[in-house]
């Protein structure tokens, strides 16, 4: 997914973002890969569109702020789920596959894409994370 984002000087910027998402009963996971870790820890932000236009877009994003706790806000069109900065810096710097979290009667859970055990050949898995399974 190819998403525009506009910063304070008004220049465009060009980001690609393949964040995943998965929605079951009242639970919301969202799987990153290596790419939108690190767009995450440099612009604070990662955002995708799902839909088209006869469908309608779906817009769903993940951000980082200075709070305590993970949100989760949404609209009728929007998803937005808030990650506090210190959970991103633990992400980074450690191999923690992901985090947990009940919020409004909603579970959360946000985690590393990692590479299938088993090939799929019409899958590009390049910039997913290795696999800590897969031992060869």
């Amino acid at each position: 997914m190819i998403v525009f984002s506009y910063d304070v000087f008004a220049v465009l910027t060009l980001y690609i973002c393949f964040m995943k998402l998965r929605i079951s009963d009242q639970s919301l996971r969202l799987r990153i890969n290596i790419d939108d870790l690190d767009l995450l820890a440099r612009n604070g932000r990662i955002k995708h569109a799902f839909g088209n236009q006869k469908l309608g877009i779906l817009n769903y994003e993940l951000m980082v702020k200075d709070v305590p706790t993970f949100d989760i806000n949404m609209t009728d069109r929007s998803i937005e789920v808030v990650m506090p900065k210190s959970h991103l810096d633990e992400w980074i710097k450690t191999n923690r596959v992901g985090f947990e979290a009940d919020i409004k009667e909603v579970r959360l859970l946000l985690e590393k894409d990692f590479q299938c055990l088993t090939d799929r050949p019409n899958e590009d898995e390049s910039r997913n994370f290795k696999n800590p399974k897969n031992h060869h």
